[in-house]
């Protein structure tokens, strides 16, 4: 299998969280980073940690090129773990589940101290031949790390998605857009922060401008809706959801358009009835002009 390459805060399509963590009041400076897979303890001897605005990437190697990847933000939402084991009778990277991520993974911002830029992150689950397949054969990681991050000036500023589901926080730590390819298409970009849900933000290049729209099940743009995931069937069910949205600003460059706006909508399941608030929308986010 093919090794894969980490790129740190080069696409702007990576989601950044939109508020700040508390600072940890703790005076350690020693670094450290600890890892084990599949039972056996790596050594980790480099780390590159950088922090952007409100998003996090950690890569832990070594000399053997053995390595492990961390996503998330600075709420402590997982965006994606992924590993990588040369020493395998096939060169292995695997990863942890995707979307739902902490069905099978915990992982747990501990602190960050904005005055010596150290954060501290404490991890354990499984990583997946296919992280996509949680039938797919995997192996468990474990570890914790203490380690200095360097700040990097984002390419846009202020991305991600924020909204309250049932009253709890949701900040989005990855996303990916669907739709959009061809001209006058909708685009949806769906925001995931490693929980059972997932907003998905859908629009239409040519058509949509700034201004209120109002949302129904029946409506095939303008409109945000939430969905739940089904842990039997392994993927995301939109949820029937009524409401209102206000794009509040589009700008549209050669290549990206950076979309903003507010949201708040009621989700109903259609098959229980049951009903699920979502209060406090916020979004900016960027998408390929196809």
């Amino acid at each position: 299998m093919k090794k894969f390459k980490f790129i740190l805060f080069i696409a702007v399509t990576t989601i950044f969280g939109s508020c700040s963590s508390d600072s940890d009041s703790s005076s350690s400076t020693d670094e450290y980073f600890n890892y084990k897979i599949a039972g056996e303890t790596i050594t980790i001897t480099d780390w590159i940690v950088n922090r952007s605005e409100d998003s996090f990437e950690v890569v832990g190697t070594n000399s053997n090129e053995e390595t492990i990847y961390f996503e998330f933000n600075a709420q402590g939402n997982i965006g994606s773990v992924t590993t990588y084991s040369p020493n395998d009778l096939i060169e292995q990277d695997r990863s942890a589940q995707n979307y739902y991520t902490n069905q099978s993974f915990d992982f747990n911002l501990v602190s960050i101290n904005e005055s010596s830029k150290m954060i501290k992150v404490t991890y354990s689950g499984k990583v997946y031949e296919d992280e996509y397949d949680t039938s797919s054969d995997f192996v468990l990681v474990q570890g914790d790390f203490q380690v200095k991050y360097t700040d990097l000036v984002p390419q846009v500023a202020g991305l991600g998605v924020y909204a309250k589901i049932a009253g709890t926080d949701f900040y989005s730590s990855s996303g990916d857009q669907t739709g959009g390819f061809f001209p006058s298409s909708n685009i949806t970009l769906n925001s995931y922060d490693g929980g059972i849900y997932s907003i998905g933000v859908t629009t239409n290049h040519d058509n949509t401008t700034t201004g209120s729209y109002n949302f129904t099940p029946a409506s095939s743009t303008n409109k945000v809706t939430l969905s739940k995931y089904n842990t039997t069937l392994n993927y995301f069910e939109s949820l029937d959801c009524t409401g209102s949205v206000n794009i509040t600003s589009k700008q549209v460059g050669s290549q990206l358009t950076v979309i903003s706006g507010t949201y708040s909508f009621t989700a109903i399941n259609p098959d229980t009835g049951e009903e699920t608030q979502v209060t406090n929308g916020t979004f900016k986010d960027v998408y390929s002009n196809y």
